[in-house]
């Protein structure tokens, strides 16, 4: 989950299996494990969509994870996307980012 930084912190605050990894630009990641999936949900969520299928083009509008970090207001220079602008590219696995 991706959202502002203070929003995201003051928000799992209470939750001891929350672990908030600190982005760009104002942003948070909370790698969502099953631990703690299982403690705030009844095990039923919707999300997305956010992927694209291999043999599937790019939109014009950038990928779906392009456009919804667009959403959340990242900005990013020539050259990069919007993934990159956040600093998503330093971790690639969840397990990266709750160590």
């Amino acid at each position: 989950m991706i959202a502002g930084r203070t929003r995201l912190e003051e928000a799992v605050r209470d939750l001891p299996a929350a672990r908030v990894a600190r982005l760009g630009q104002g942003l948070a990641l909370l790698p969502v494990t099953d631990v703690f999936f299982d403690s705030v949900t009844d095990g039923t969520v919707v999300l997305g969509p956010l992927h694209l299928d291999e043999d599937e083009p790019f939109p014009a509008g950038g990928t779906p994870v392009s456009r919804a970090l667009r959403h959340l207001g990242v900005v990013a220079r020539a050259g990069q996307d919007e993934f990159e602008a956040a600093g998503l590219g330093r971790r690639r696995s969840s397990e990266d980012w709750l160590a």
